[in-house]
């Protein structure tokens, strides 16, 4: 009784709380032997019990600490992919940061669409069009990535990215609008020569806006994406969209 209990308070309790009432139950035990002893002459093992409620003590602490370093693994393959390194790292250090299920947050989000990609699409071998994809989104992830933003998801050529989650930074309205002028300079640097003969140029159609918006991990308990949901979000990707009836490459929101 004695070792479950202190597996539960090891497992339960700040390593403080954990370590006084470990002892506290090793004391209590050698004190029952004692007692036993001294009012009813009854002779207890003392050593070998000792021993071991001091080693379960031992694998408890062990066993949380494998437990923890599990949980900074699972928070790290969750993220590394679509998170900048220092913001992973922000993470493994506040894991609290990381809430299951959603909550209401004011950011920023991105929506990014390559201008008639359909066409060019139709002229391309599919392993050409898969390299050509490739090639746009990796430049362009690393700049949502040096903006200290987040990849919510790609779609076909789209990409949709959320700035100030899931570590919060104010100027997260900043960043967006940096990443998305940065976007379109790198577009026209890329070395597209191997599409010329399809290709004359690409552009790329971006909206923002800022707003509150759920965040979270939103799925089933099996397989969850960690995104945003709200009309702050619907309205970004709407600005998206608005670029091509106003022949623009970028369009903000009011509150961004």
């Amino acid at each position: 009784i004695f070792i479950a209990l202190i597996f539960f308070v090891v497992l339960r309790l700040p390593t403080v709380w954990a370590i006084v009432i470990s002892i506290a139950f090793i004391l209590l035990y050698n004190f029952l032997q004692f007692y036993l002893f001294a009012n009813y002459r009854v002779i207890m093992t003392m050593v070998t019990p000792t021993l071991a409620l001091s080693l379960s003590f031992v694998a408890a602490t062990v066993y949380e600490y494998l437990a923890t370093q599990r949980e900074k693994r699972m928070i790290m393959g969750a993220f590394q992919q679509f998170v900048p390194e220092k913001v992973v790292k922000e993470l493994l250090d506040h894991p609290e940061k990381l809430q299951l299920g959603g909550e209401e947050r004011y950011l920023s989000v991105l929506f990014m669409d390559l201008a008639n990609f359909t066409s060019v699409s139709e002229k391309l071998k599919p392993t050409d069009l898969v390299n050509l994809i490739n090639i746009y989104l990796t430049e362009m992830t690393e700049i949502v990535f040096k903006y200290d933003g987040i990849v919510d998801k790609y779609e076909g050529d789209a990409m949709m990215a959320e700035f100030g989650a899931p570590v919060h930074f104010d100027d997260h309205a900043v960043k967006a609008c940096f990443a998305a002028i940065e976007m379109q300079e790198r577009l026209k640097k890329l070395d597209l020569s191997k599409y010329k003969d399809v290709i004359s140029s690409l552009s790329c159609r971006i909206g923002i806006n800022s707003g509150h918006m759920i965040v979270g991990n939103m799925g089933s308990k099996n397989v969850f994406d960690y995104t945003v949901m709200g009309d702050a979000v619907n309205l970004a990707s709407r600005l998206e969209g608005a670029n091509k009836m106003y022949g623009t490459h970028i369009m903000i929101s009011e509150d961004t």
